[in-house]
């Protein structure tokens, strides 16, 4: 069961202000992909377009499950279910909280990627993020400043990551549409990041976005 919070999300959102002295630009990429949190609770935000709403989650990892149960003000709670994700792709219909993402994304944005397609491609960010977690190995290799990270055992499924010394982090995938979804880590203390963005773009244009805000 999930507990009320009562922090405001300016709090939340002011929390960058206080400041880490770990976060090192030049630590090794796996070391500071390890410092996105998959496990916790707080407070998250979808927005898609102009429209937004706050929830509260609990999330973790079961075996080789990743569990966000979100609890929406008015509608209670509801399940986004990333099921065997030592496997790429599976076939089951997704949960309360994936259909709703769904079905907002498909009313709301126009787009040539569906609402499954965007489920589909947080599930395998996810499972990358993961990786090493469930038993898949994860390679990197240099691009430039940044790197380029897979699973080795996939094709060319390429994640570019970009590291900076403003303490965020952000990994991103350009989409067949000629648009891209990203993950920012941001307000790194204490050897973690208390806020993830999961966002998909056209251009610099933010289509839709999910924010979680670790306690």
């Amino acid at each position: 069961m999930l507990r009320p919070f009562f922090i405001s999300l300016f709090l939340l959102t002011s929390c960058g202000t206080f400041k880490s002295h770990t976060f090192d630009v030049n630590q090794e990429i796996e070391t500071i992909l390890k410092s996105l949190p998959m496990s916790g609770e707080g407070r998250g935000r979808v927005g898609i377009k102009s429209q937004q709403y706050i929830f509260s989650f609990d999330a973790m990892v079961e075996d080789k499950n990743w569990i966000l149960s979100a609890t929406i003000p008015l509608h209670g709670e509801e399940l986004m279910i990333f099921r065997d994700l030592d496997r790429p792709e599976i076939s089951e219909s997704g949960e309360s909280f994936e259909r709703r993402i769904e079905a907002q994304f498909n009313q709301d944005v126009d787009s040539k990627t569906s609402g499954k397609v965007l489920v589909s491609e947080w599930r395998q960010l996810i499972r990358f993020l993961l990786a090493p977690q469930i038993g898949l190995n994860r390679v990197c290799e240099k691009s430039g400043a940044d790197e380029r990270c897979k699973i080795r055992e996939e094709g060319d499924r390429f994640y570019t990551v970009k590291k900076s010394s403003e303490k965020k982090l952000v990994i991103q995938r350009d989409l067949s549409s000629g648009e891209s979804i990203s993950l920012e880590g941001e307000n790194f203390d204490s050897g973690s990041f208390k806020r993830m963005n999961f966002s998909f773009l056209r251009e610099r244009e933010k289509l839709f976005s999910l924010e979680l805000f670790w306690k």
